[in-house]
């Protein structure tokens, strides 16, 4: 393999959504057959949830491969463009 096929398939991070975002990002993603990952954070701050929610602040970093990233921006703005 060589090393510029190995940069592009490290994954980066495309950003922090809000759950309903990160649904309809993932969701075209998947139509699109993209690879990606994610890492969520509940936004629960100081301790545990006592009732198993997310916090109000709750985000889902998207990663994708680096090579994807022109494809993946089209999608992006196609969604979240105003």
């Amino acid at each position: 393999m060589s090393v510029k096929q190995k940069r592009e398939e490290q994954f980066v991070s495309i950003g922090d959504y809000s759950a309903p975002d990160a649904e309809r990002l993932l969701d075209a993603l998947t139509r699109a057959r993209f690879k990606f990952e994610i890492e969520c954070d509940d936004g629960i701050r100081f301790g545990a949830s006592k009732m198993g929610r997310f916090g109000q602040f709750a985000k889902v970093r998207v990663f994708i491969n680096r090579g994807q990233i022109p494809e993946v921006t089209k999608i992006q703005t196609s969604l979240f463009a105003e």
